[in-house]
């Protein structure tokens, strides 16, 4: 590859398949989530990066702490934001949300792997669910139906009986993510997308953690992940599900307070927000002009 500057959504540059050209002169960083850099992704997903585009300042701190801790080169760690969280609040602000008093909706949308709703309880949530007046809308993770093809299909059939679910395979349209007044996820990193973009809590129900890095606790630094599921929703175990009707209730009639708390945390949690896009894109294109400055 030859390039002036290389922009990758994929960690674990230089560790696997994938090697650094040395005819690439900047190797760029974006992230496609919210999560920290050391629990859901491997130990050395990002060391052979030039700059990272960090999405708050959690990131900053977790790479910082690995070049010391490990010797490593210094990057430049950039506050650029989230440019998909701020599609998901740009997209929500120009269909404003109604409210139907009626037909309350919710979204289950899990994540995949061994601390999948899917496949921890999910059966048990659904049978909490059937009996309210609520529309619920299951939206499988992609890869849980590329590698779990049976138990997606019996869910699927399982559903199909009850009136008020609605089974959510074709993922090009979002609509489901806007129209949703409560999220009802597990480790998903969705969590934050919908929370920080449409200002609405989330419920999480308590799953194994999703972790890929086994070594993930030398950093002596909680993932934002995990610390910030208290302050954005409400962590329910799967043996206390029969609190939910209850719980969303009071979720709903909260709806006001919940937003102003939420504004408050993505201020201090996400860099440049809702101006992500244009500052990522003044550093690559200055980037550019200093190396047409030096031909």
């Amino acid at each position: 590859m030859d390039a002036q500057v290389f922009v990758f959504t994929m960690p674990d540059l230089n560790t696997y398949h994938l090697k650094k050209s040395p005819h690439t002169q900047e190797y760029v960083y974006l992230f496609h989530a919210f999560s920290s850099t050391h629990l859901q992704y491997n130990e050395r997903a990002f060391d052979a990066y030039d700059t990272i585009f960090c999405v708050g300042p959690h990131h900053v701190r977790e790479i910082q702490k690995r070049e010391n801790l490990c010797h490593l080169p210094s990057k430049k760690l950039l506050p650029v934001g989230y440019p998909r969280m701020d599609v998901v609040y740009q997209t929500f602000q120009q269909r404003p949300y109604k409210h139907d008093k009626e037909v309350r909706k919710i979204l289950i949308a899990p994540t995949w792997s061994a601390a999948s709703l899917l496949e921890n309880g999910i059966e048990l949530l659904i049978e909490v669910l059937a009996p309210l007046n609520y529309t619920v809308v299951l939206r499988p993770h992609p890869e849980f139906l590329k590698r779990c093809p049976r138990q997606a299909s019996h869910l699927q059939r399982k559903i199909a009986f009850l009136p008020r679910f609605v089974w959510e395979d074709q993922l090009l349209s979002e609509e489901s993510l806007y129209d949703a007044d409560v999220l009802i996820t597990d480790r998903s990193g969705i969590a934050f997308e919908y929370t920080f973009g449409t200002e609405r809590p989330v419920i999480f129900i308590e799953t194994p953690l999703k972790k890929h890095n086994p070594r993930w606790q030398d950093l002596q630094m909680e993932p934002i992940e995990i610390a910030l599921r208290k302050e954005i929703g409400i962590e329910v175990p799967l043996t206390q599900c029969s609190i939910l009707p209850d719980l969303l209730d009071n979720l709903l009639i909260r709806r006001e307070e919940w937003c102003q708390r939420l504004c408050t945390l993505r201020e201090q949690h996400v860099f440049n927000w809702n101006q992500s896009a244009r500052q990522g894109a003044t550093y690559i294109l200055n980037q550019l002009k200093k190396t047409l400055q030096n031909l």
